[in-house]
């Protein structure tokens, strides 16, 4: 009975563990640039070693090109559809998503909500 409990417990800990490692979008301050990672919405993951992973992409950029980013997709999420390109990016908002931006870095895509788009700017206030 010590065991089955002992085993429940393991298990639950670790599926947890593994819900608080998965990210949507991260962006950290480093002195050479904004490290952005995030999920790749393009991709349904892969297993290794039969064990899922889910794919994600990254992006540097410069902070001022950042903050630009962001500023352009508060712009996008107020309207019903539109995108903007850059070198390195892409930002893109559908009608069929209310509070959803789209980014493209590459093959992969990424998506960022309005209350995340409302965080970031808020932590990059000037």
């Amino acid at each position: 009975m010590i065991r089955q409990i002992l085993i429940l417990l393991f298990s639950t800990s670790i599926v947890t563990a593994q819900m608080t490692n998965s990210i949507d979008f991260k962006a950290i301050e480093k002195e050479d640039g904004v490290y952005i990672y995030f999920k790749n919405n393009n991709s349904d993951g892969f297993y290794l070693d039969g064990e899922f992973f889910d794919s994600y992409g990254k992006i540097v950029l410069p902070k001022e090109e950042f903050i630009s980013m962001i500023e352009a997709a508060a712009k996008l999420v107020k309207k019903t559809e539109g995108s903007v390109k850059k070198e390195k990016y892409s930002l893109d908002k559908f009608s069929f998503e209310d509070d959803v931006v789209y980014f493209g870095v590459k093959e992969k895509i990424g998506s960022l909500t309005k209350d995340k788009i409302k965080e970031l700017r808020r932590r990059y206030e000037d």
